[in-house]
Parts: C-alpha cells; structure tokens; sequence
C-alpha cells in the first residue's frame, strides 16, 4: 500500500476513534504526528487541534502556532507547518 492510501486509512481510523470517543463521552487527545492536507494527506480535525494552537494560528502568530504543535504533538516540521497552514 502506498503512504498516501495508508495516510488517508489513518485518518478515516482516527476520525472514527474521536467520533466513538466523543460518544461515549471520553476524552481523545490529538494523534501524534498528524499531518496536513498538502500532497492529499487529510489533516486532522480541528477538535483533535489543541485551542492553544488554533487560537495562535489564527492570530497570525504561525511560526508560534507550529512551534507549539510540534511540542504538543511531536510532529515533525513539515507536518505541523501543514497542519497550521490549513487552520
């Protein structure tokens, strides 16, 4: 299988795991190293996005916002500056 249909089976998991997650009323934190929509790799759902991260990315404080992810998540360069860019 090619990384861009595992990426993709990934994210249709995680989406899953939040959705049953939420349901049944637990908490599900964000996916270590998810990645962003360039290359059509999904990226991850906002609420797997800590507000910490939303709220600096759309104060335009990006480089602040990526800096962030990837301490919170352990995401490499690439894939926090993808997921920041599509916020």
């Amino acid at each position: 299988m090619d990384d861009a249909l595992l990426a993709k089976r990934f994210a249709a998991l995680e989406a899953q795991v939040k959705l049953l997650s939420d349901q049944a009323g637990l908490s599900c934190p964000p996916f270590p190293g998810a990645v962003g929509v360039a290359d059509g790799q999904p990226s991850p759902p906002t609420s797997q996005i800590p507000d910490e991260i939303i709220a600096l990315a759309r104060a335009g404080k990006t480089s602040q916002a990526i800096s962030a992810y990837r301490r919170l998540t352990g995401a490499t360069l690439l894939e926090a500056k993808r997921t920041v860019e599509d916020l």
